[in-house]
């Protein structure tokens, strides 16, 4: 495709020099910004909106083998549907099973993977579950788990520790500061990669 030829260029620009990720959303995610009333038409018609969900899944595989063979060096997956509001089956049918087919599917097994959990009440044990994970990030900052127990649950890279919202304006660097030397030690100095939870505001 016409961006993963793009893709090659910059990567082959920066030399291995910077590492360089691909930004991709989970195939619910993306069907759910098409189809605003997923959910209830998910319970309507649960054959058909199956189906399309997975012909996303297929290209969103294929999509995936580009890039890594573009020459990225990882890949920050969001969702916003591996949470606590969605039932349990749609949760996992819909949202889990496709993540797990995308990673086994369209991942190498050496690519760097960041998961994001976007929005409250993430389903951090189910998220465990995933295979490949090599760091997570998630609104630390606002929902459980907190970083220390984070820690215990999961024993990749931690991406977090900072409020995007505390940003917007002018940041106060003494009291980020003295957010980043917490999140330090709440997780023992071990594995932490001090990020905000979702896009920096400009």
């Amino acid at each position: 495709c016409v961006g993963c030829v793009w893709l090659c260029w910059v990567c082959l620009g920066l030399g291995g020099k910077v590492p360089t990720m691909m930004t991709l959303f989970s195939p619910f995610m993306i069907a759910s910004q098409l189809d605003r009333d997923i959910i209830s038409h998910s319970k309507e018609e649960p054959v058909f909106i199956g189906e399309q969900i997975k012909m996303i899944t297929s290209v969103m595989t294929e999509f995936i083998k580009g890039t890594i063979d573009a020459g990225v060096d990882g890949i920050f997956l969001a969702t916003q549907h591996l949470n606590q509001k969605l039932e349990n089956n749609i949760r996992i049918k819909l949202e889990f099973d496709q993540l797990k087919s995308l990673i086994d599917n369209g991942l190498k097994e050496n690519t760097f993977l960041i998961m994001h959990l976007h929005g409250m009440e993430p389903d951090f044990d189910l998220a465990m579950k995933l295979p490949r994970i090599s760091g997570i990030n998630w609104h630390d900052q606002k929902t459980r788990p907190n970083m220390s127990e984070a820690r215990k649950i999961f024993p990749g890279a931690l991406l977090g520790g900072l409020n995007s919202e505390s940003w917007k304006n002018t940041p106060d660097m003494v009291a980020e500061k003295k957010k980043i030397v917490s999140s330090v030690k709440s997780v023992n100095a071990k594995g932490l990669i001090p990020t905000p939870h979702q896009t920096h505001p400009t």
